[in-house]
């Protein structure tokens, strides 16, 4: 009799085990919850830069087709805006809501050159943004050579 009740006192697990058990398997879910969350937050903002990547890129492509380079000043809007100020005679895709999502600051001034010309670059600087959070945009600046600098 005393060796059965020694048998049953090691047949199971006790309560104590048990909840140890249960805070182990919802610490390590706690974790993984987090991770996942971190992922798909990495995932969205990789996913807004692509897009401000490639809106840019429209951007630059829009003025490069341009038969005369925009005048110096800054123009702000969404993508969408600014792209039909540029294109005037094109029509974009209703289909591109994307546009409408992303603002674009577009800056045109002259760059100068010491002992050259002080008018002999233009610089086009673009940001595309997404939020109002500063990181969460991307900027670029692009040069091409004055006008009047091919003519000398």
């Amino acid at each position: 009799m005393f060796r059965n009740d020694a048998h049953r006192r090691d047949a199971g697990f006790t309560l104590v085990e048990i909840a140890f058990a249960i805070l182990i398997l919802a610490g390590s879910m706690v974790v993984l919850l987090g991770l996942q969350s971190s992922l798909v937050r990495r995932e969205v903002a990789d996913k807004n830069r692509q897009d401000a990547m490639l809106i840019a890129r429209r951007v630059m492509a829009a003025v490069e087709s341009l038969p005369d380079f925009p005048e110096n000043g800054t123009r702000q809007g969404s993508a969408r805006q600014i792209l039909v100020e540029l294109l005037t005679d094109k029509v974009l895709g209703d289909r591109d809501e994307i546009l409408d999502r992303y603002q674009v600051e577009m800056g045109i001034q002259n760059w100068g050159i010491p002992e050259l010309n002080d008018r002999a670059m233009r610089s086009l600087a673009l940001k595309v943004y997404w939020s109002d959070y500063p990181l969460d945009a991307i900027s670029l600046v692009y040069f091409v050579p004055a006008p009047d600098v091919h003519q000398q």
